[in-house]
Protein backbone atom coordinates (compact mmCIF):
# COMPACT_ATOMS: atom_id res chain seq x y z
CA UNK A 1 0.00 0.00 0.00
CA UNK A 2 2.97 2.36 1.04
CA UNK A 3 4.20 1.93 -2.92
CA UNK A 4 1.06 2.71 -4.42
CA UNK A 5 -0.82 5.57 -2.10
CA UNK A 6 0.27 8.61 -0.37
CA UNK A 7 -0.21 8.35 3.18
CA UNK A 8 -2.59 10.98 3.55
CA UNK A 9 -5.60 10.07 0.78
CA UNK A 10 -8.01 12.64 0.38
CA UNK A 11 -11.60 12.26 0.97
CA UNK A 12 -12.43 12.18 -2.60
CA UNK A 13 -10.00 9.65 -3.59
CA UNK A 14 -10.96 6.19 -5.38
CA UNK A 15 -8.64 3.13 -4.08
CA UNK A 16 -9.14 0.02 -6.92
CA UNK A 17 -7.71 -3.39 -6.34
CA UNK A 18 -8.22 -5.21 -9.78
CA UNK A 19 -7.66 -8.80 -7.87
CA UNK A 20 -8.67 -7.63 -4.24
CA UNK A 21 -8.15 -11.15 -2.37
CA UNK A 22 -9.47 -11.41 0.85
CA UNK A 23 -9.25 -7.16 0.54
CA UNK A 24 -5.81 -6.81 2.50
CA UNK A 25 -5.06 -3.83 -0.03
CA UNK A 26 -8.13 -2.21 0.29
CA UNK A 27 -8.07 -2.53 4.57
CA UNK A 28 -4.69 -0.44 4.23
CA UNK A 29 -6.21 2.09 2.04
CA UNK A 30 -9.25 2.17 4.75
CA UNK A 31 -6.70 2.64 7.59
CA UNK A 32 -5.05 5.56 5.62
CA UNK A 33 -8.81 7.38 5.47
CA UNK A 34 -11.73 5.59 5.78
CA UNK A 35 -13.77 8.15 4.06
CA UNK A 36 -12.76 7.50 0.35
CA UNK A 37 -13.73 5.03 -2.00
CA UNK A 38 -13.06 1.49 -2.27
CA UNK A 39 -13.38 -0.45 -5.14
CA UNK A 40 -12.30 -4.49 -5.34
CA UNK A 41 -12.83 -7.08 -8.29
CA UNK A 42 -12.14 -10.97 -7.90
CA UNK A 43 -13.19 -13.75 -9.60
CA UNK A 44 -13.72 -16.08 -6.58
CA UNK A 45 -16.86 -15.66 -4.91
CA UNK A 46 -15.36 -16.65 -1.42
CA UNK A 47 -12.88 -13.73 -1.70
CA UNK A 48 -15.34 -11.25 -2.86
CA UNK A 49 -17.53 -12.00 0.40
CA UNK A 50 -14.33 -11.89 2.36
CA UNK A 51 -13.14 -8.33 1.25
CA UNK A 52 -17.37 -7.12 1.83
CA UNK A 53 -16.81 -8.23 5.36
CA UNK A 54 -13.76 -7.11 6.29
CA UNK A 55 -14.84 -3.79 4.59
CA UNK A 56 -18.29 -3.83 6.22
CA UNK A 57 -16.48 -4.18 9.34
CA UNK A 58 -14.49 -1.20 8.97
CA UNK A 59 -17.56 0.84 7.91
CA UNK A 60 -15.97 2.09 4.99
CA UNK A 61 -17.79 3.21 1.60
CA UNK A 62 -16.95 0.00 -0.99
CA UNK A 63 -17.43 -1.36 -3.79
CA UNK A 64 -16.90 -5.07 -4.15
CA UNK A 65 -17.20 -6.77 -7.91
CA UNK A 66 -17.35 -10.59 -8.58
CA UNK A 67 -15.72 -10.21 -11.94
CA UNK A 68 -12.60 -10.43 -14.13
CA UNK A 69 -10.65 -7.41 -14.41
CA UNK A 70 -8.94 -8.44 -17.82
CA UNK A 71 -11.79 -9.69 -19.62
CA UNK A 72 -14.39 -7.10 -17.86
CA UNK A 73 -16.56 -10.04 -17.44
CA UNK A 74 -19.27 -10.18 -14.12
Amino acid sequence: AAMTMPDRLPDEAMVTDPACGSGRMLIAGIRRNRFATFVGVDTDLACVHMTALNCLVRNANTYVIHGNSLSLET
